[in-house]
């Protein structure tokens, strides 16, 4: 993560560099090694002692930053540099969060977020991600920008079920059927292995 700051600190203060060029895949790299890192640590044991309410508050935290930073201490370029690292920020607020729920379940204790409809939605979660932003550009195309109002939360529920339904046959149709697919390959090849084994013994 401090590759993260780092490069978003430099672009923000120094936009003529061009770093700003650098792929998306890229820059959100620190994202997908600070999840598999925290995911490594607690397959092997590791269990921090934090409260849910910790990690829930984090995020909460994050968002009253970009909500009310150029409030408490104006619009000047400190304002512009928290508002600029909000993403890095709120990376550190999920890990923190999702640490603190996995911890805190892993214990034995229940959580509103292991609920049976909950687990579905984390399991789509990474489908919704895929198809959420072409609904988007596609209702942008067709319908074009919308002026503000109260009116287009209505457009927002709409986007968000069409978005959910994609993702659940995404998952569903794709996603399930490669894995089990994968998994059978996997399951012959290992069997194929342990007969070699024993025959070469």
């Amino acid at each position: 993560m401090l590759y993260a700051f780092v490069y978003r600190v430099v672009v923000l203060v120094f936009p003529e560099t061009g770093l700003a060029v650098v792929p998306v895949p890229v820059q959100r790299l620190p994202e997908f090694v600070l999840g598999m890192a925290l995911a490594w640590a607690m397959r092997s044991g590791w269990r921090p002692r934090i409260h849910p309410i910790v990690g829930i508050g984090s995020m909460a935290a994050v968002i009253g930053l970009l909500l009310f930073s150029g409030r408490l201490i104006g619009d000047g370029p400190v304002t512009v540099v928290l508002r600029g690292l909000t993403n890095e920020f709120f990376t550190i607020a999920c890990g923190l969060a999702i640490v603190a729920l996995a911890s805190h379940a892993l214990r034995g204790k229940r959580l509103w977020f292991a609920s049976r409809w909950q687990v579905r939605l984390g399991e789509w979660s990474f489908a919704f991600y895929l198809v959420h932003a072409t609904f988007i550009y596609l209702a942008l195309r067709i319908f074009g920008y919308q002026e503000a109002s109260w009116r287009n939360l209505l457009w927002f529920a709409v986007l968000f079920v069409v978005d959910l339904v994609a993702a659940w046959a995404l998952h569903t149709f794709v996603e399930r059927t490669l894995e089990k697919r994968m998994r059978r390959w996997k399951d012959a090849r290992d069997r194929a292995r342990g007969t070699v084994g024993i025959a070469s013994a």
